[in-house]
Formats: structure tokens, sequence, C-alpha cells
């Protein structure tokens, strides 16, 4: 009999055997990284995302546990004007860090070394997924040697490898065996504290991965309870299992809803989540089919995100699973053929995404499913490779040639390395095979499982490889990106001495002497501690998109990343933006009445930074307002200039001050001419379907191109491009199918303020194709009568404002009833008090919020909490209490 200390060492060295192969494998694997001196951060979505996250989660566990236990108090922030225009903290970063137990560890690294933190978590989620994968292995009696092998497939599969890039895409590699594995102990009617506890970490570390494994545990759970002995096959007793099972389910997710509902009811909303972008394909591209095939067993691709990238050995142990006979082998058969169905069917890449866009980011439970097959069946091979098996392996080389060479004749490129590496791993195996009897047949596995480790390293380090792959390319120097950051332009934003409450408008982008458009982070506000206008994350604030979207701006390039507000005058004053910091490189529009007051000289670039001196503060007044029904039918610049007079405010709300009159527009349309000689340099490196104009714009206005429903054939998406001699504005288009469209038809497109007239622009597109559109005209906004406009709305404001943790306070006086307007973001958690009372928050201009005063002298004071925060943290106390109560009876 096995005692527990002999079972103990026996994990303990299967631990050791385990570290030190993940080590060695790392190492070769990574190599291309620590040869270019890379980190994990990958650039975009790892910089101004995920690696902002973490700097920002890091310093808000740092400055709570100062609150709490050096000043001895409790104050949980809940709001942000950092990020974005300002926004709900829980909600905006549990997609990144806030709920990960992982980015906890934050808290003991600097943000100097917040890169190696980065990079350690990156990895050790990869170390864990093996350890989990390994932990069911034990759990369903799976040899050592095998279940070895199988973590390795799964800690380094295709999935893995490409989605470090988004680390926290890693914690489903963790959480899913073990999922299973508390499935297992349900229907086994053993103790369900695992499957609980495991529901529960999956549900605080990220919504969007909890609704995928919710599904493969379902799916699981269904194949797996016919197979288990201990299970009775009546309906009756698969439904009463069903039932208990759900129960705990449910019971991890009530434990979670602290984080969960927050985050259910902004998803609602949320324009990325609440509705289906590039909608449902019936059939995916041939060359897609192709790819997927072609490295099914070999280096991973991204493409849908089916990243398979097994180990080439792999079709051994698939080819041997379908030859056997074995009832033993029967579920694995049918996980596997629903895994391969659903990559190969877009609508079940739809379902899995939560029916946003085709996505295959479920694509991590068919590794599991293929490393299983390595776990399970790698012991049997000794027994099942047989003449039929390795004519099948020579079948599925062939199809890959032929595969390759069709795609070739219809003009794609074809890959013939997959074929070759696969070849080459045959052959190993043949001879191991064959020679079976001079090391036996335990030694043929260890040979096995050494190819199969080699094969690994090998898919894993060309990917890497700059050689064969640049996928090395898309990750960011050691130390580069806060380095860039701290020392970058937008330094200058964070020192601005100035006691209002105000917003700064930075440059986005610029252009290489190649003419390669380069972006500038578009979180940078949240490590430079300045209150910006941009924002990129996967959850914000819904009513920013809205806002973007009604008005035209081209200041977004998804419906989660918005970088400007196109430098438009009456936009940025608005929203409470005071200085401006511009490149010269960026040929930018400076906004009107913006004047400069520092400049700065940064390699070959020239920044100036801009004071507005029509600045509006955070809370300013109107007499009238406009119903949105009446907003809608303006056209597209007048609904902007309408801000500068009345207050838009939903149909429904009546609070006085409506306006009946027609809004009176005061925009000037100018006749423009095609032209043929070209007069403007062109910026941009790569140029198609050029076109020069000619006009006469009336002197001290802001000029607009407007741009209606725009088409273009040739390309999925492009850019709309417009230049004069100092400016260079983009739109950016998807088009209907792609996942990331967000519903652009038209473009408007700011060209800047000009104090006399301009005559030439010109206009092109970044792809070829052809481009079309209804119309196009030149609109030019006088500002002969702005400043009054501006002073009129900032006559009577809030005064004396403090902003701090969760409230914004001020005084006002005014002299009739009015609506005073915010320009904070609405969202139903903020709740406003007028003198002591409550009073009624309405949202106003689509994105800010109003609250309506009558005549006299307030105190007016806004409090936040995260919507959904209190009642679930109420369920969570009480699914706790029951856990524990049913913890201790069991």
């Amino acid at each position: 009999m096995i005692t527990i200390k002999a079972r103990i060492n026996e994990k303990l060295r299967y631990i050791l055997i385990y570290s030190a192969l993940f080590a060695l494998m790392g190492l070769i694997i990574f190599s291309p990284f620590i040869a270019e001196h890379k980190s994990f951060v990958w650039i975009s979505d790892g910089t101004d995302q995920h690696y902002t996250s973490l700097i920002y989660y890091s310093r808000y566990l740092r400055n709570l546990i100062k609150k709490i236990f050096i000043e001895g108090k409790f104050e949980l922030p809940m709001w942000d004007f950092k990020i974005g225009q300002g926004s709900d903290i829980l909600t905006t970063l549990s997609y990144y860090c806030i709920g990960d137990p992982l980015t906890v560890l934050s808290i003991f690294f600097d943000e100097a070394k917040m890169e190696m933190c980065y990079n350690f978590l990156t990895i050790l989620r990869l170390y864990l997924s093996g350890l989990s994968f390994s932990a069911y292995c034990f759990y369903i009696k799976q040899s050592k040697l095998s279940t070895l092998t199988g973590a390795l497939v799964y800690t380094f599969c295709g999935y893995a490898l490409l989605a470090l890039r988004h680390p926290f895409f890693l914690n489903p590699l963790i959480y899913l065996p073990i999922l299973f594995l508390g499935i297992d102990k349900i229907l086994k009617k053993e103790k369900p504290f695992i499957f609980v506890g495991i529901v529960f970490i999956s549900a605080i570390s990220n919504f969007y991965f909890l609704y995928m494994l919710s599904l493969q545990v379902f799916i699981y759970a269904v194949i797996r309870y016919f197979y288990i002995d201990e299970t009775s096959k009546r309906l009756k007793d698969f439904l009463v299992a069903a039932v208990k099972a759900f129960m705990y389910y449910m019971l991890g997710i009530a434990m979670a809803a602290f984080v969960l509902l927050p985050i259910i009811l902004v998803m609602k909303e949320t324009s990325r989540f609440g509705e289906s972008r590039g909608g449902l394909i019936c059939i995916y591209p041939i060359q897609y089919y192709s790819e997927v095939f072609s490295s099914l067993f070999y280096i991973p691709r991204i493409n849908y995100w089916s990243c398979l990238g097994y180990p080439a050995t792999g079709v051994f142990v698939v080819l041997s699973l379908f030859h056997s006979k074995s009832p033993n082998f029967k579920q694995l058969k049918i996980a596997f053929i629903i895994g391969v169905a659903c990559f190969t069917i877009p609508a079940a890449a739809y379902l899995f995404n939560g029916f946003a866009y085709v996505s295959n980011r479920w694509i991590f439970g068919f590794s599991f499913v293929t490393a299983l097959v390595f776990a399970v069946v790698q012991p049997h091979l000794k027994n099942h490779i047989n003449q039929s098996t390795w004519a099948s392996v020579t079948v599925w080389i062939v199809l890959l040639l032929d595969v390759n060479i069709f795609i070739w004749l219809i003009g794609y490129k074809g890959e013939y390395i997959p074929a070759a590496a696969l070849i080459v791993s045959s052959a190993a195996v043949f001879f191991a095979y064959k020679y079976r009897s001079c090391f036996g047949y335990r030694g043929f596995e260890y040979i096995f499982a050494a190819l199969t480790i080699i094969s690994i390293c090998v898919n894993g380090n060309l990917l890497y490889n700059r050689r064969y792959r640049k996928v090395i390319n898309e990750f960011s120097y050691k130390n580069e990106y806060l380095k860039n950051i701290i020392n970058s332009p937008m330094k200058l934003a964070a020192k601005i001495k100035d006691s209002d409450f105000f917003r700064v408008d930075t440059y986005r982008w610029c252009f290489t002497k190649a003419g390669e458009r380069r972006e500038v982070s578009d979180n940078e506000a949240m490590l430079l501690n300045y209150r910006g206008i941009s924002t990129y994350f996967s959850l914000i604030n819904p009513n920013y998109s809205r806002y973007i979207n009604k008005l035209d701006v081209i200041g977004i390039l998804d419906l989660n990343r918005i970088y400007s507000l196109d430098n438009r005058t009456t936009l940025n004053a608005l929203a409470s933006v005071k200085y401006f910091l511009s490149s010269a490189k960026q040929h930018s529009a400076v906004p009107y009445g913006y004047e400069p007051i520092k400049k700065m000289h940064l390699a070959e670039d020239q920044i100036t930074l801009y004071k507005n001196k029509y600045f509006l503060p955070l809370g300013y007044t109107y007499t009238s307002s406009i119903k949105a029904s009446d907003f809608e039918k303006l056209d597209l610049i007048d609904k902007q200039q309408v801000m500068l007079e009345k207050v838009i405010l939903e149909d429904d709300i009546n609070i006085g001050g409506n306006d009946k009159k027609l809004y009176s527009s005061k925009v000037i349309k100018v006749p423009y001419k095609e032209i043929r000689n070209q007069k403007i340099d062109i910026k941009y490196y790569r140029p198609y379907h050029v076109h020069n104009y000619s006009f006469k714009t009336v002197p001290n206005s802001e000029v607009y191109v407007v741009i209606k429903n725009v088409k273009f054939t040739g390309a999925s998406k492009f850019y709309l491009i417009a230049e004069t001699d100092n400016t260079i504005k983009f739109a950016k288009f998807y088009n209907k199918g792609e996942a990331y469209y967000f519903g652009r038809k038209n473009a408007v497109i700011n060209l800047g303020y000009f104090k006399n007239s301009i005559s030439d622009f010109m206009l092109y597109v970044n792809k070829a194709g052809e481009l079309s559109y209804d119309e196009m005209n030149i609109v030019c906004v006088p500002m002969n009568d702005y400043a009054d406009k501006i002073n009129v709305l900032k006559d009577e404001r809030l005064e004396n404002i403090s902003v701090s943790n969760n409230t914004v306070s001020g005084n006002i006086t005014i002299r009739q009833n009015k609506i005073l307007y915010l320009s904070i973001p609405y969202s139903s958690g903020w709740k406003v008090k007028v003198d002591g009372k409550n009073a009624l928050i309405y949202k106003a201009n689509i994105m800010y919020m109003a609250v309506p005063l009558q005549k006299g002298n307030y105190n007016v004071e806004l409090t936040y909490c995260t919507p959904g925060l209190k009642t679930g943290a109420a369920i969570s106390i009480g699914a706790s209490i029951l856990f524990i109560f049913l913890f201790l009876k069991k």
C-alpha cells in the first residue's frame, strides 16, 4: 500500500521533472526574445491596455493599502477621470487585471520593474496551465510519462504561444482542467468544493472567458456523464445530476457577484459586446481551411484565432485514436470531432464568442482535447501503430502537399514546410517503432515523448524566429514602452500647473520618414496622471462611443478605441479641454482660440503646448434644450454646433427650457472643383485614388470635408485620407462583414481653423480599389460669434470645484431657471445632492450629464458608486456564507 508520504514524494518528483523540462523548453522557444532583447509586451494592445493596466492596478493596490493601514481610512476609489474622459475603475479594468488572483503580485514590483512582473506573470500562467492539466490527468489515473507529454503539449500549444500577447488569455488554460476535474467529482458524487471554487475564480478573473469556459464545461459534462462508471444512465438521474451541477455552478457565480454583476450591467450597454459587429459568415475563406490544416501539427497561425500548432507527432496519436476500437477512447473521439467541427464552421465561433463576431478564442478547449489525446493514447501506441496507421500518415502528408499546391494554383501562398516536418517526424517514429525491441516498449514511449518535446520546441522557436515568421516584431523591446512614455512630450501635459478641472487634447499619430503611421498610446494619461480624452479598453462607457458615432467624429479606430475628437473646436470646448499638445510631424489642426504657451524640441520634432482661451469648466449652464429626435434631423455639422446653444435631452424628459423653434444653421457650404495639377506634397507613403481639389473658403472659419455614404471595393478596411499644406487627417472604414465594423458610413474631416481662406486640398485612400460616395461638400463654420456663445454658457458656472475619490462638488449661483451641464460621462452610478437634497441627473448631449436648477444659490455634490456593486456584494456575502455552511456540513 502506497503511503501518503510516498504519494507526496511522487508528486514532488513529477513537479521537479515538469519544472526542469518547462524551463528548458521555455529557453528554447523564447530564445528569440532573449536574443533580440524583447519583452512579452505586445505592441498596441499589450502596451496600451495590459501593461498600462498592470501599472495602474499596482498603484491602485498600494494606495489602497496605504489608506487602510497607514491613514486608517477605507476609501475604495471607483471612478477615475484619467481613464478616457472619466470611467468606472472596476468595470474598465476587470477585463485585464482586477479579479485575476495572479495580478495581485504586481504590488511587490515598483513601476521601473513592472515589465519584469509582466514577463514573470506570463511565464507563471504557462507554467500553471501545465500543472493544472497534470492534476486532471492524475485524477483520471493516467501515467506520469504520458501526463507529462500531454502537459507540455498543452502548455506550449499554438493558442498559448500566440495568446501570450494578451496575458489574461492564458488564464482559461489554467481554469479549464480544474473545472473538468470538478465536474467529474460532482458526477461521482464527491465533494463539489473544487468546482465551486474554480467557477468563482473564473468568474472574477474575466467575464469574457467565463462564458466560453461555461459552454465547454456544459459540453464536457454531457459527454462525461455517459462514460463515468459511477453514474446512472437513466434520463431522470441525468436530469438530477444536471440540476445539481448547475446549482453548484450558480453558487460559484453568486459568490463572484460583487465583480460579475457590475460587469454584466455595463456589458448590456457596451457597443463591443452589446451588438453584433462583424456578423455571421456562412463559410470561411478557402485559404483559412488550408492554413488550419497546414498548421494543425506545425507552427500556429492566428487566422480567426484558430491557433493550433501541435507537435508533428500528434498525427500518430490522433490517427491511432480513430483506428482503435477500444471503448475507452470513444469519448475522446467524440470530443475531438466536436472540436474539429467547431473550428471549421463559423457559426460555432460566433456562438462561442458571445454572438459578437466570428472568433475561435475558445480553441484552448480543443488544445485540452488534443493534449489529452496525447496523454491517453501515448501509452498504447506500441499496440496501435500498424500498417493502416502508416498508410493514413502517408495520405496525410500527400494531402498537405496537394492542398498547398491547390492554394498556390488559385493565387495564394502555399507552405510546404509542414509536410517536410511531418515526413521527418514520421521517419523518426518509424525507426523508433521498427527497432523498439532493442530498447523495449517502455523505451519506445520515452523516445516518442522526446520526439514530441523536440517538435514542440521547433514549432515554438520557429514561430518567434525572425527568419521564419515576423511575430517577434510585434513585441516591444525591454523597458522601451514605459521609458518612451515617461520621456515623451506627453509629460508636458502632466506638468501643467492649473487649479481648474480641465482636460488635455494630445496628438495621437505621427508619420515616419517612410510615411508609415506610428501610434502614441491611447491610455498614457493613466500613466502620466493627467486628464485626457483618449481611451482604449474593451469595456468603455457606451455613451462615449455613441457620441462619436452620432457626430461622425473620425477620431475612432473601433467602438472601444477613441483617440481624439478630431481637434474640433466645439467638441473640445464642450469636453472642458483647456490645453492642446501638438506635434509638428503630426500635421494636426489647432482648434480656434488656442494660443501657444510652451514649446519643446524632441529629436526631429517640435512639440507645442496650446491654451484654450475659450475654455468651458466642468459645470456650466444652458437656458434651452432640444429633443433628441429633433437633433437627429439636423445635418452632420449642425449636430455639433447646436450644442453651443441648446442642450440635447431625451424625448421623454420634460424639465423645461425646451425651445420649440428649429435650430437655424450657421454653416456655409462652398463650391469646389477637381484640378489636375498637384499642389500638395503627399505625406502618406502609399496613396491610391488621389484627387486634388480647388476651392475658396470663408475667412475666420473651421473647415470640414463632409463625405456621405462612403463605399470602397478592393479591401475590407481602409483609410480615407485628406490633406492640406499643413494638415493630414484620416477616417478609418471597415466593410460590414469585418469583425471590427462599427457602422461608419460618413467621413466628416476637420481640416482645421483658418483665419484666411485656403484654396486646395487632396483626398486619397491607402489601398488599391474603387472609392465611391453619394456626395462631398466643403463646409465652413464661421467663428465670428463663437466667443459670445462660450461666454453665455460659462456666465453662470460651477465654481470652487473639488474633485476627490468618487465625489465632485461645487457652488453655483443662477439668476433664472437653467440646466446645469456637467462634462462628466453619464453613468447611473452618479447621484447628486443639491443643498443636501437628492436631485435627478439626466443624460445630456448624448454622453454627458445635466441637472435642472431653479433660480438661486446652490451647493452641488455628486457621488459615485459602481452600479451593481452593493447588490453584487450582498449576493456574494450570502453565497459565501452558504458555501461555508456546505463545507462545514460536508
